[in-house]
């Protein structure tokens, strides 16, 4: 009868963990902010975010503003939490990376020129601060 109710419990623990793990590939959070030039080409810096506490991301930098709508659609998307910071002035995106670009803009702009930027840490947690209150500089996805 031990046998019976341990075997059970194990496999009832068995089936909650492979449903966790199987969750469908179509959940998550997504953000988008789109930025319009001055000729009003538009682009959109999307971010889709899943896990129990949101804590897996994937971002990409679009023409497209349905682009990670569903985590499938991944292809030339950077993975991570805060993958760079930007700055969106005058029809230019600046974007700010730690150390190294992790992140190339696959799409081509006729009216938006983009401009990648390393910085060391000390630059970058300056820059990480503006951009948490929003000021000038944001994050990905942009904190409200």
């Amino acid at each position: 009868m031990k046998i019976i109710q341990i075997t059970t419990i194990i496999l009832i623990a068995i089936s909650i963990l492979v449903s966790e793990l199987c969750e469908p590939v179509l959940k998550g959070t997504f953000t988008s902010k789109k930025l319009v030039s001055s000729k009003g080409e538009s682009l959109f810096i999307n971010s889709i975010n899943w896990g129990v506490t949101d804590d897996k991301q994937l971002s990409s930098i679009s023409k497209n503003e349905k682009k990670l709508r569903e985590r499938a659609d991944s292809a030339v998307a950077v993975k991570g939490l805060d993958p760079f910071i930007y700055s969106f002035r005058n029809d230019s995106l600046n974007l700010f990376f730690d150390g190294e670009v992790s992140y190339v803009v696959p799409d081509s702009f006729s009216s938006i020129t983009i401009t990648y930027h390393t910085l060391s840490k000390s630059e970058m947690a300056n820059l990480l601060h503006m951009a948490m209150k929003n000021d000038g500089y944001h994050m990905v996805p942009a904190r409200p």
